[in-house]
């Protein structure tokens, strides 16, 4: 049986059509994957966190990331009398520590400090 699923990222929309073969988290994202390259990787070759969501019968964004989610996203799509699933693709921001935050700010604190006493002590001894 084949299962149509419709991809939101941003504001492209894609349909993908797949086979019970196909019907796993895993091959969903490789597809998604292909169709969104950058979803792989950002400009600086770093590996972009993103997650699968649904909207369940309440309208809620429902986070897919176990087949047994996908399972009952696609239940309640047919119970629904509706033969597509729609997947919103969010990226993930990345968590700041904020202790790194803290250091890098006393960190440039440091150097503009020590920056305009060196100034300081440059222009004291010339006058």
């Amino acid at each position: 049986m084949t299962k149509s699923l419709k991809i939101y990222f941003g504001d492209d929309i894609r349909r993908l059509a797949l086979d019970d073969s196909d019907l796993s988290i895993q091959a969903i994202k490789q597809k998604i994957q292909k169709l969104y390259p950058s979803l792989g990787n950002d400009n600086n070759n770093n590996n972009v966190d993103w997650v699968m969501k649904w909207k369940d019968e309440d309208g809620d964004l429902v986070t897919l990331t176990e087949d047994y989610e996908l399972v009952q996203a696609l239940q309640q799509t047919t119970e629904l009398k509706n033969d597509t699933l729609r997947i919103w693709i969010t990226v993930k921001k990345p968590e700041v520590d904020p202790g790194q935050v803290v250091g890098s700010l006393l960190e440039n604190l440091f150097m503009l400090g020590t920056g305009i006493a060196t100034t300081a002590t440059k222009n004291y001894h010339q006058h």
